[in-house]
């Protein structure tokens, strides 16, 4: 599947993949599958890792947990607090203040077979649907100011639209091709690194995985380190990815993640809403529509552009 990285995107300071591993990792740092002996296509869910490391064990076993609940996941909704600090850099750092919403995707399925989800949660259970996610920020904290500065962003399944209120500017682009399906949580390929539902080989592949803190009456705390890819260089921006996840609920309560020029991201959310999305509310969250002319917008509009071949 082709696709270009929605860049302009605020959110796009997140998530990632894959470098080389050790052949006998650290105590502190649990067995993984092999990098680029195995191919992302080859590797089976299924895929089974023998350790004689407990730590390992136990972090392939959460990995086993999260993706078992993620899988069972059909709408999640939280407040979020977005803060990206490059004070190392440029002595800036921003925090935006909003909420996020998730729509899981719809698998086509024969016509025979009634759709086993919620209908509360089904805008329409007679076709599949692309997963859908959008955030919506209310207020800019800077420079121990906060002002209000709304700006959305919607990606459909096919498109991701940025919406500054304020500015009255709609950006729309067409970031993955016609007739592919993508899902805009996946680590590595998203805008925002929400970890839900990743499946273990997946993750393995593409990290090196450590558990940070397993705790009882704590968070769970996992750190992704990317791998390399077959040409030797990551396949994402970031050089560090740290999870916390409730213990109880399997879900994400906090990420952080750390690139090359260091700027460190943090993601904060709390007040869950778990399968409680509203066909109404999710036609009005993931509303991609195009403000008429004559309305004072300014509309850009780009759709998808197939990527020159190398010559």
């Amino acid at each position: 599947m082709t696709h270009t990285s929605p860049t302009l995107l605020l959110l796009a300071a997140l998530a990632a993949p894959l470098a080389c591993a050790a052949d006998e990792p650290p105590a502190t740092q649990p067995a993984t599958q092999p990098a680029d002996t195995q191919p992302a296509t080859t590797a089976p869910a299924t895929t089974t890792v023998v350790t004689e490391d407990p730590l390992a064990d136990r972090t392939l076993d959460w990995l086993d947990k999260l993706e078992r609940r993620g899988a069972k996941l059909v709408s999640y909704q939280a407040t979020v607090v977005y803060t990206k600090d490059q004070t190392e850099q440029l002595g800036d750092k921003q925090t935006r203040l909003g909420s996020v919403a998730y729509l899981a995707a719809v698998p086509a399925k024969p016509a025979d077979q009634a759709t086993t989800q919620p209908a509360a949660t089904q805008p329409d259970t007679a076709a599949p649907r692309d997963a859908k996610f959008a955030i919506t920020f209310t207020d800019l904290v800077a420079n121990r100011r906060k002002i209000k500065d709304e700006r959305r962003y919607i990606f459909d399944g096919e498109w991701l639209v940025e919406i500054h209120t304020k500015r009255k500017q709609f950006f729309k682009r067409q970031i993955v091709a016609p007739g592919e399906r993508f899902n805009p949580l996946e680590l590595g390929k998203g805008p925002f690194p929400m970890p839900l539902g990743q499946k273990r080989h997946e993750v393995l592949r593409l990290f090196e995985v450590e558990l940070v803190e397993d705790v009882a009456d704590k968070p769970l705390h996992m750190r992704l380190t990317p791998r390399l890819n077959a040409a030797g260089k990551p396949t994402s921006e970031f050089t560090k990815v740290d999870l916390w996840y409730d213990r109880g609920t399997l879900l994400p309560t906090k990420i952080v993640t750390r690139d090359d020029y260091d700027t460190i991201t943090t993601v904060l959310l709390k007040d869950e809403k778990i399968d409680a999305l509203k066909p109404d509310e999710a036609q009005k969250l993931f509303d991609t529509t195009t403000p008429a002319p004559g309305t004072g917008w300014r509309v850009e509009i780009k759709p998808w552009v197939e990527p020159q071949k190398p010559q």
